[in-house]
């Protein structure tokens, strides 16, 4: 899939903009913007991952989406970039986003800038890990 693909009726300024909330926007040069799919740009799989991320983000946004369901975003993108998503997604979308994650640090990162409404646990896995599942919800 291609970029043009990915952020329909998105000009390249416009969608290199909106990536730049995903620090990556200098990963896709004018030239691959409509010739390679993602995975042939020579992105990391963190990258890749925040691309789809935001292209998901994107479409959410656009079709003013009332809930967005994300499952691990966090998984191989690291914690400034996560929290820099978070921060863009809470800034741009006004609906309540459903969030599953086993990253404590995001949980207190979210709950300090106070976008958390619910949380709920499960049990421990075998490996004594907590799912953390929540709502967030911009309050400001």
């Amino acid at each position: 899939m291609t970029p043009v693909e990915m952020f329909q009726d998105g000009t390249y300024e416009e969608i290199c903009t909106f990536l730049s909330h995903f620090s990556i926007s200098g990963k896709m040069p004018k030239e691959l913007y409509s010739k390679f799919s993602y995975n042939k740009n020579g992105l990391s799989s963190g990258e890749s991952q925040l691309l789809v991320m935001a292209s998901k983000i994107w479409y959410t946004i656009k079709l003013k989406l009332p809930m967005l369901l994300l499952d691990e975003p966090e998984r191989n993108i690291d914690i400034d970039s996560t929290y820099k998503m978070f921060d863009f997604i809470m800034s741009s979308y006004n609906g309540t986003i459903f969030l599953v994650t086993h990253l404590p640090d995001l949980k207190q990162y979210l709950n300090n800038k106070k976008y958390v409404k619910q949380i709920w646990h499960y049990e421990p896995h075998i490996n004594n890990t907590d799912d953390l599942t929540f709502t967030v919800e911009n309050k400001n």
